[in-house]
């Protein structure tokens, strides 16, 4: 089957020419331009707002008009993850679908993440916004920019913008779930200024890399045991004997995002680099019987390649690998009373030392926090805030968003529920999701509104293998139909 013969028709037109317009979070204008023109040629009310997302309403159909009006909302922005041998820009390639080779139930990427998450939810509106014959009372359209790195299209949402009483998030992952709650995040980003010097003449300089890596949504996977590609980097280096000098590494580029790859270029004393080489080795074996289960792809690379200009000495190399490793990361608490439900987490989403100039090398880091609880998400970001104020970094939190409280008696879900029922025969699992969710953001300023995040069945979101259950997406749709014509 080609990925154009895929049911329902409409939807996947829809999600196809969201995929020829490039919209990686921070550059997602052309698609909101393109999303405010779609809604004014169907003669739709339609306006953008300063930071770029887009309100849309449709009136009532016929019979409908006395019903409460019903936000549908979703995310223009995607996750740009690709495999380093796939040269995608994301900024201006488009993305390239297709049908999983083994599995064609799934439909997946070329190299890249598919955009799923949240491009489904998007061409599901879409489908509203064109479709006539729907039946439903008053529809407002919540397209947000800026979800995966931020949600700063979700802050910049007024109290006065929207006027429905039940909100539909169509960003969650799992047709078998509706999820009722959230935890809260906080980023912390920092910023480092390094002492180097020109390199040491006669030293051999390697390539090490740490790749194969599964990596994922830090959110939803951080539970699986997972590798952390920086983190493993600097845990090879941390048992490395004698000295070495670091040029330049990189882990990662999005703070929602598990690092599946990392780099750096180091340089070792010439009469020390078997040795050298030999611990790196032996501990990258231990670190793949570790993952052997959770992420056996685990592999290590070490090369030679040219000496930068400058590099931070021995002694400040070992002081950058163990404040990295001192950073909490991973998984850190489950929830006591929900069975393997995680409560606390961290993520060092982006790590990059970086040549500043003469004398200089830049350290960037970017960590996210998450938490059910705003004592630990507090807790765990001024943990990350200490310990590198005391090395002499500057912090900032660019993100601090509230966990969404679950409201298990809702009106909505019990409606959705039923709904549901009558449909597949079963009832859905509740759920609160440990990723962040715009609901969390919603809630202090609609604080009325009754909220539910649903979706189609999406795996490995955030990296490469992203995969839509193409079974999942005709479920989805029918079940939105249904549901928004049962909402009263």
């Amino acid at each position: 089957m080609n990925p154009e013969q895929l049911e329902p028709k409409n939807l996947w037109k829809n999600f196809f020419a969201l995929c020829a317009i490039p919209h990686p979070s921070h550059h997602e204008a052309a698609l909101s331009s393109w999303l405010h023109q779609q809604a004014k040629a169907l003669g739709l009310d339609s306006r953008q707002d300063i930071v770029g997302n887009v309100i849309v309403r449709k009136p009532a159909s016929p019979g409908f008009a006395n019903r409460p009006g019903i936000i549908l909302q979703a995310h223009m922005d995607m996750v740009p993850q690709a495999r380093s041998d796939s040269g995608h820009n994301f900024a201006k390639d488009p993305i390239q679908p297709r049908l999983h080779p083994d599995k064609p139930e799934w439909l997946m990427a070329s190299g890249t993440t598919l955009g799923a998450d949240d491009g489904i939810g998007v061409a599901a509106m879409l489908c509203f916004m064109e479709d006539n014959t729907l039946e439903h009372g008053p529809l407002e359209f919540l397209f947000t920019v800026n979800e995966e790195d931020g949600m700063t299209g979700a802050m910049a949402i007024s109290s006065t913008a929207l006027h429905g009483k039940y909100l539909l998030n169509l960003d969650w992952e799992d047709m078998d779930e509706f999820s009722i709650g959230c935890g809260g995040t906080i980023r912390t980003q920092a910023i480092l200024h390094l002492h180097s010097l020109p390199v040491e003449e006669g030293w051999q300089w390697f390539t090490v890399r740490v790749e194969g890596l599964v990596g994922g949504h830090s959110g939803i996977d951080i539970n699986r045991g997972r590798g952390h590609a920086g983190n493993l980097l600097c845990r090879l280096l941390e048992v490395a004997p004698g000295d070495y000098t670091i040029g330049d590494m990189a882990s990662g580029d999005a703070a929602s995002a598990i690092p599946r790859e990392a780099e750096a270029r180091v340089g070792v004393p010439p009469f020390e680099t078997a040795a050298w080489q030999q611990a790196l080795r032996l501990e990258a074996q231990y670190i793949a019987g570790e993952l052997d289960d959770s992420d056996p792809g685990f592999n290590l690379v070490i090369q030679p390649t040219d000496a930068p200009a400058q590099a931070i000495d021995a002694e400040e190399s070992r002081m950058f690998v163990n404040l990295i490793q001192s950073l909490p990361n991973g998984l850190l608490a489950m929830e006591t009373d929900i069975a393997n439900a995680v409560r606390t987490s961290s993520n060092l989403g982006i790590l990059k030392l970086s040549n500043e100039g003469p004398g200089a090398i830049f350290l960037e880091t970017l960590c996210m926090v998450r938490s059910s609880s705003d004592i630990e998400k507090e807790g765990v970001a001024n943990e990350i805030d200490d310990i590198l104020f005391k090395a002499g970094a500057t912090t900032k939190r660019t993100v601090n968003s509230p966990a969404w409280t679950p409201e298990p008696r809702s009106a909505l879900l019990a409606t959705a529920s039923h709904c549901y029922q009558n449909i597949f025969g079963k009832l859905p699992v509740i759920t609160a999701t440990h990723a962040a969710l715009e609901c969390s953001l919603f809630r202090p300023v609609y604080p009325h509104w009754e909220m539910l995040s649903i979706g189609p069945t999406i795996r490995n979101p955030h990296s490469p293998d992203e995969m839509v259950s193409v079974e999942s997406v005709a479920q989805f749709w029918h079940f939105l139909v249904a549901l928004v014509k049962e909402i009263r």
